[in-house]
């Protein structure tokens, strides 16, 4: 068989454009001669892919941007060098520099292990993770917020949100009500408050059209608009009405989480609408319009934290028992079927799917438990037995208690 006859398949590197084909084709007689009890060249593309896949490192085909940080080069470099040296195809120059690199990394995974409990080798996978997210600055930086808690910015600085809270005063929300464990599993590395006003927009080809008519931009799995007219001419066209005050989906303060590299980002964006009495779980509650609105905000925030814990700290069978009691509760008092009315335009507007909406019931469920927990008491009873049962790290009206000691600083 030769390197012609090699069949790369649907599945193989990336594209299979005829250049990345030839670089493998270029490497293979060297696999081979290094290792003999490969039998031919096909079977060395195999071992090839199968030490890609162990790596999640591909030989060719892959690259970094021009404007990667020193950190995401280095740890680049690493995933590839260990890659070429695993196939025994390394120069003696790539196996110094990654001698070196992993002499850095096994310095700070060393530190982290010892602050964080974990074995060193786990500590080394949580600080390859992290290197490669732009805003680190390096391994010290990185440790910090593996053992603290993630950078928040933005905070406190918008003019146009009167319900804004400090970077600081939203670390200490999350703290009080998720505990320092909690956050650090959830592997949320960014909380940052962002100008623009998002839809969640699954029709690509008019989302596109949104981009050139009028400014919009994808971003983090929505399509974001510059200002509030945009935002409601693109939201009435989504829900297909005529008058804006029959928009379903504007009471809402907007944010994402982005799950990119085994590491969540959390973006929060602008207020678009802000009635209280619109949201039944905090209508009832013994505050001001303000304080209440204030405790929506922070609701969103620790909403979307649940969705990097769901991806990350959550044990599935857990989730799979609250997609089981969710499924099955229903209040007969309220005008939603599910835990909110947010979860049920999710589902109706924007036809989620049956694991999309109940992970938004999860998070909205916590947001009462955190928020208003007689609410959830009296209306789903085995929600709130679960928060306390099988989430028990919650800190039960935590979020209420906060506002509350905030209006009185």
């Amino acid at each position: 068989m030769n390197l012609a006859e090699v069949d790369f398949g649907d599945s193989g590197p990336i594209g299979i454009p005829e250049g990345i084909k030839a670089q493998y084709r270029a490497i293979i007689p060297e696999v081979l001669a290094v290792n003999p009890h490969i039998p031919n060249p096909q079977e060395a593309l195999s071992y090839i892919r199968s030490a890609e896949r162990r790596s999640d490192m591909r030989l060719y085909g892959t690259s970094l941007v021009e404007e990667a940080t020193s950190y995401q080069r280095m740890t680049f470099d690493r995933r590839l060098f260990r890659l070429k040296t695993f196939l025994q195809i390394s120069s003696d120059n790539e196996r110094l520099q990654l001698r070196e690199i992993d002499t850095n990394f096994s310095e700070a995974a060393t530190k982290l292990s010892l602050l964080r409990g974990v074995e060193e080798a786990a500590a080394d996978n949580i600080l390859m993770r992290t290197m490669t997210y732009t805003k680190i600055r390096g391994f010290d930086h990185a440790i910090e917020i593996l053992t603290k808690g993630p950078i928040i910015e933005g905070f406190g600085s918008k003019e146009n949100s009167e319900y804004d809270f400090s970077n600081e005063d939203l670390r200490e929300m999350l703290e009080s009500s998720f505990g320092l464990e909690a956050i650090l599993r959830s592997h949320v590395l960014d909380v940052s408050r962002v100008d623009g006003f998002p839809v969640q927009c699954k029709d690509i080809e008019f989302g596109n059209e949104c981009v050139g008519v009028y400014g919009a931009r994808w971003g983090g799995g929505y399509l974001v608009l510059p200002d509030r007219v945009s935002y409601e001419q693109v939201e009435m066209k989504l829900e297909g009405k005529e008058d804006l005050g029959d928009l379903e989906h504007s009471f809402k303060l907007r944010a994402s989480t982005a799950t990119p590299g085994l590491f969540a980002l959390i973006r929060v964006y602008n207020f678009v609408v802000e009635k209280p009495s619109y949201f039944d779980y905090i209508d009832n509650l013994p505050m001001s319009d303000h304080e209440k609105m204030r405790a929506y905000f922070l609701g969103i925030v620790a909403h979307e934290l649940v969705h990097a814990l769901q991806a990350y700290g959550i044990d599935r069978t857990i989730q799979d028992k609250y997609r089981g009691l969710a499924q099955e509760e229903h209040s007969d008092a309220l005008d939603h079927k599910f835990v909110t009315k947010y979860v049920d335009r999710h589902h109706t507007i924007y036809q989620s799917d049956e694991a999309e909406t109940l992970g938004e019931d999860l998070a909205e469920a916590v947001r009462l438990y955190l928020t208003n927990p007689e609410f959830l008491r009296r209306h789903f009873p085995r929600r709130y037995q679960f928060m306390r049962e099988d989430l028990s790290f919650l800190k039960e009206n935590a979020i209420a208690q906060f506002v509350k000691l905030k209006s009185k600083a």
